[in-house]
């Protein structure tokens, strides 16, 4: 229960940051308006409550939905809202004394501003190492699992067909046999290559293993999926590289993309068994 409640709270988090990061600027705006607030509570209670800490919530949030300038720019709100309240303030402080404050302020606010950009920047490689394979950069399998299982549901409602290819390079041992394994590394990359350039945006590539590979192809049926793969293997042949594949239908009723998994694994096998390249479930 307690592993759910911090993966629901990660989440809602990331959420919530992605939202921060597709509008930066209502985000910064609100910032700027909460930092005007606070300056007014500021004006009133002059030095005796210390604004500090309230101008942090709207600099961390900016820096971490809208990025590191948004967050300075709010720094630069704050502090000029912070000068504007101290100077005519109720107990109007002198000179030295605002600067001294306003100096220590934006010290400590620059100080949350680098903090909060680091962690960031941490958690999306942190991110990008537990969803992806680290030579390609394709989708590893839990990431794969993830997005096709969103992916089965939005199919489902709208009542269109998935698909998923399962390949499998041809002579990749004999490669690493004979040229190494920076050899055989190349030719991984160049098949995952060449997978992205013939796939849409919608698609999902991942590498599953040593030399396996899965392309889920949502609102596809078999046959369309048959020709973008063997589309796939004519451009492999132009480099040299070709890759053996089974295709199996997506069950979206199903939250589970195992079975299909299953399926076109087997399907691969009998078309490298057999020759064939390619084949497709019936």
């Amino acid at each position: 229960m307690t592993t759910d409640r911090r993966e629901d709270s990660a989440l809602l988090l990331r959420q919530l940051t992605r939202w921060g990061q597709a509008h930066p600027s209502v985000v910064t705006m609100g910032a700027a308006i909460f930092c005007t607030l606070v300056g007014a509570v500021d004006y009133v209670s002059g030095d005796l409550i210390s604004p500090n800490i309230f101008y942090v919530l709207p600099v961390v949030v900016t820096t971490a939905s809208a990025g590191r300038r948004s967050g300075l720019l709010i720094i630069g709100v704050a502090t000029l809202i912070g000068f504007l309240a101290a100077a005519s303030g109720v107990n109007n402080p002198s000179p030295p004394i605002i600067a001294w404050n306003l100096l220590a302020r934006v010290v400590f606010l620059v100080g949350s501003v680098w903090l909060v950009d680091a962690l960031v920047h941490t958690l999306e490689q942190l991110e990008a190492r537990a969803t992806t394979d680290p030579l390609t950069g394709a989708l590893n399998r839990r990431a794969l699992y993830d997005l096709t299982t969103r992916e089965m549901a939005r199919c489902e409602r709208a009542g269109a067909p998935m698909s998923v290819a399962y390949f499998d390079l041809d002579g990749l041992k004999a490669v690493n046999d004979t040229a190494g394994h920076d050899a055989g590394d190349a030719l991984i990359v160049s098949f995952v290559d060449e997978l992205r350039s013939h796939s849409r945006p919608t698609d999902l590539a991942a590498r599953l293993g040593g030399d396996e590979f899965a392309l889920v192809l949502p609102e596809l049926g078999l046959a369309d999926a048959e020709i973008v793969v063997r589309r796939l293997q004519v451009a492999l042949a132009e480099h040299g590289v070709s890759a053996s594949a089974g295709i199996a239908a997506i069950d979206t009723s199903l939250s589970d993309i195992e079975p299909a998994i299953q399926r076109a694994d087997q399907l691969m096998f009998e078309a490298k068994q057999g020759g064939l390249g390619v084949r497709a479930e019936r």
